[in-house]
């Protein structure tokens, strides 16, 4: 009961520290992972909750839901991270830079299938949005995606093959677009229109 208190206590001094965006995940009951972002730099701190130090530093990305993998973009290579160790288990040229979607507003990266599948990193030019799907099973490029316009990941179904995008029209507007991965194309229908302005 006193180690459930104490994280509890924990988790909310670290909540109100101005740096913290969000604690991720704590596993096995002895590790906190944290992510962490400054002026200068975004990693996900290993906190130990019996002493209440940091053990290691991660590169800022996305896990699987198990925890067994962390999923970072290093330059122009994804690289997979096992998050219990830091030891990265693969690295995979991209063939340009990309960067991990953006989860939430304060920037914590997502891009991931609920299964963990199937990643999907961005890069975003003056007129045309490109994406790659990545099966992380075989670190292979399952699709590429060049759209004209500004479109932002918004989720990718567990088989892979319905890509959901958010299409900005301007700074407050914005549709949910379908992106049929098999087909190789943008679906013409609207899935969500939020052209009016008001927001979700």
């Amino acid at each position: 009961m006193r180690v459930v208190g104490a994280l509890i206590c924990l988790g909310v001094l670290v909540a109100g520290c101005g740096g913290t965006q969000q604690i991720l995940r704590q596993t096995r009951g002895d590790k906190l992972y944290e992510a962490v972002s400054t002026h200068s730099s975004q990693v996900v701190s290993v906190i130990d909750s019996r002493s209440h130090t940091a053990d290691r530093r991660l590169p800022m990305g996305v896990p699987t839901s198990d925890w067994r993998h962390l999923y970072s973009v290093a330059s122009t290579s994804l690289v997979d991270t096992d998050p219990q160790t830091g030891a990265t288990l693969s690295t995979m040229p991209l063939g340009g830079a990309y960067h991990l979607p953006a989860a939430t507003a304060n920037g914590v990266p997502g891009g991931l299938a609920p299964n963990g599948m199937w990643l999907v990193v961005e890069s975003i030019d003056s007129s045309q949005s490109h994406m790659l799907i990545v099966n992380t099973t075989t670190s292979t490029v399952r699709r590429k995606i060049d759209l004209d316009g500004y479109f932002q990941f918004d989720a990718i179904s567990n088989d892979g093959d319905r890509l959901y995008l958010i299409q900005h029209l301007n700074g407050r507007e914005y549709y949910v677009r379908l992106y049929d991965v098999i087909g190789g194309r943008l679906d013409e229908n609207i899935v969500v229109d939020k052209s009016d302005g008001n927001q979700a």
